[in-house]
């Protein structure tokens, strides 16, 4: 029994030392090629030794380059993972890659003709077979035009483990890039369009400007091969537009504090064109594309700019809180933070994020989210302040609807007391011509004695018809002149009748569309009267024709008797003509008489539709042009 258990405890206890290689995690089994060997290929070629890796090499001056790289790797026991795989974090210029002699990834690099600038993590994956236990040989080839040799970390390692690295740095580094440039192109696309709209708000035209410079910066993680000819100029625009995307987010963020001067304003655009215009010197003057000592001091320069405007930021929030200066400074500390950083990445190649590689494309969603947030916080607030507009607008123009309504109330009230005012007055000054004077005249004869019972009895006839012309005249319509000429006729045709006078009265011609104001329509009517009057007391006539026709421009009157005419008549010209035509002058008629065989009394009035016409000087309306 004793030796039974003695075995089974030599067994465990030599189990003991494997045990830790099998449970070795996966991250153990990662190797991480730290130095390798670069050849410069060509007549001119040379070796240097890389002792770490990422490295950055300087070539000046800029000419169509090859190179190989040479390193290894021992790996311990192949057997440990079913899949191997080889992760670089970037090939900037491509390159043809070989492990044990083996091709095993061959991205495009560049030729004397075309240009490569790949800014993405690269894997290949090894298969077992292809790799040794022990010592392990890579070989990279590749061609550039840049001036700077860009040699990028490598790691060996578990296929599953690898994958993990580079999907997190793709995702992080390449898909943001994507989804910033996205992001850019409709943040510029919509500021602009405001802008556009709103030529005052500048901010506006910088946060448009800040997403077309975004944009730029972006694209370099999506460039497909270029001219060569065009490669050192397409760094150029990059440069560009790391410029205005710091410039620009500064002098936002700078406005944003309600600045005083515009001093801050020069300096931030001034020296955003410094790093441009020194990388186009060191390319006409020594062709350098290296532009890694420009990033290191003028892009430190720039980014140290943005304190400024941060710490105003910063100190307006403290005074008064305001939620859209929160939300830019927030995400201007991210943007300085992760900028930062890529300063020192593009200098060193070494990533202070580790995986993640380049980052401030992670973070730009969270810049222009802040700018679309005050955007639509300054719509709504646009939206309320012009509903409010539009309530205060409607409540005063509906206060001055009921203040116009009411002036005018007022002035119609005012208007149809003047009318009426006027009306009185016009009855009053044509009872006082007309009735008046002869009541006046009447009583005068019948004090001296001189009218006998007929003549009395006529003089009180005429005034009482005078009396009623006036009343029939007092309905104010102006269609009403037909009816009033209508009892004219029947108040004089039994007096005609009894003088043994035919009446004939034609009123067909009278048309509806004649408009006859009620202020022209008493001295027609006395006209008429008048005519009708002196036919019976002078003119001996056994007929007498009436005709009233009109059309909507004007209204003509003829009374025609058979009588002995005005030459035979005594006093042809008396005092009852001058009335006449005195009445026809008042309202801008004109009278007509002829005498030939008989006398006909013709008048003509214009007429203005709808249109009341202006008192005259005797008190009567006067008309307005004469007629024929």
């Amino acid at each position: 029994m004793w030796r039974g258990a003695a075995l089974c405890l030599a067994l465990v206890m030599g189990a003991l030392p494997c045990a830790p290689a099998r449970a070795a995690s996966p991250e153990a089994l990662a190797l991480r090629i730290d130095h390798a060997t670069l050849h410069e290929l060509g007549d001119a070629g040379s070796t240097l030794e890389l002792t770490t890796l990422p490295a950055r090499l300087t070539r000046a001056p800029r000419v169509f380059r090859h190179y190989r790289l040479e390193a290894g790797f021992d790996l311990p026991d192949k057997t440990a993972a079913p899949l191997w795989a080889i992760y670089h974090h970037q090939l900037s210029d491509g390159a043809r890659v070989r492990v044990n002699g083996v091709v095993v990834g061959d991205v495009a690099t560049s030729t004397p003709t075309t240009a490569v600038l790949n800014v993405r993590p690269y894997m290949f994956v090894l298969p077992v077979e292809l790799l040794r236990n022990g010592p392990n040989r890579i070989e990279m080839e590749w061609a550039t035009h840049d001036s700077m040799v860009h040699v990028a970390g490598m790691v060996v390692g578990p296929f599953d483990l690898v994958r993990a690295h580079y999907e997190r740095r793709f995702f992080w580094q390449n898909t943001m890039a994507q989804v910033g440039l996205d992001f850019a192109l409709v943040n510029a696309a919509m500021l602009m369009g405001i802008f556009a709209l709103r030529r005052s708000e500048v901010r506006y035209l910088l946060m448009g400007l800040t997403a077309l410079s975004w944009a730029n910066v972006c694209f370099a993680y999506l460039l497909p091969p270029m001219p060569a000819a065009l490669y050192p100029y397409w760094l150029f625009v990059r440069i560009l537009g790391i410029s205005g995307v710091a410039a620009c987010c500064w002098l936002v963020l700078w406005l944003e504090t309600a600045p005083e001067r515009q001093g801050f304003g020069r300096l931030c655009v001034a020296w955003a064109m410094v790093g441009p215009l020194w990388y186009l010197g060191d390319l006409w003057l020594h062709n350098s594309t290296d532009s890694s000592r420009l990033e290191a001091v003028w892009g430190s320069a720039l980014l140290a700019l943005g304190l400024y405007p941060l710490f105003r930021l910063a100190r307006a929030l403290l005074r008064r809180w305001d939620w859209r200066r929160g939300v830019y400074l927030i995400a201007a500390v991210a943007g300085i933070l992760t900028g930062g950083a890529d300063l020192l990445m593009s200098a060193t190649g070494q990533s202070v994020f580790g995986a993640i590689g380049y980052s401030a494309q992670a973070t730009s969603p969270l810049w222009f989210t802040a700018m679309v947030a005050v955007l639509v916080k300054d719509f709504a607030t646009f939206l309320v302040a012009q509903r409010q507009q539009n309530e205060l607008m409607a409540r005063k123009l509906e206060e001055q609807q009921l203040t116009l309504q009411r002036l005018h109330e007022q002035s119609q009230q005012r208007e149809r007391e003047r009318a009426a005012l006027e009306e009185r007055q016009r009855i009053m000054q044509d009872i006082h011509d007309g009735l008046g004077s002869q009541l006046v005249s009447s009583l005068a004869l019948s004090e001296r004695g001189e009218l006998d019972a007929q003549q009395t009895s006529a003089l009180l006839r005429e005034c009482i018809d005078d009396l009623r012309l006036a009343i029939d005249s007092l309905s104010g319509d102006e269609d009403a002149f037909a009816v009033m000429a209508g009892n004219l006729r029947f108040r004089m045709a039994p007096r005609l009748r009894a003088a043994g006078i035919t009446l004939t009265w034609h009123s067909a011609g009278l048309q509806d569309s004649a408009v006859i104001p009620a202020a022209h329509a008493l001295p027609l009517l006395r006209i008429l009267q008048e005519s009708l009057s002196n036919a019976l007391k002078h003119s001996q006539a056994t007929r007498i024709a009436v005709t009233l026709t009109s059309d909507a421009d004007h209204l003509h009157i003829t009374v025609q008797d058979n009588g002995r005419g005005l030459s035979e008549q005594p006093a042809s010209r008396g005092k009852g003509v001058g009335i006449m035509e005195k009445r026809a002058r008042s309202i801008g008629a004109r009278l007509r008489i002829e005498s030939s065989e008989g006398t006909t009394v013709q008048v003509f009035l214009p007429l203005a539709p709808h249109r009341s016409a202006p008192t005259g000087v005797d008190g009567h309306a006067a008309g307005g042009v004469s007629a024929l």
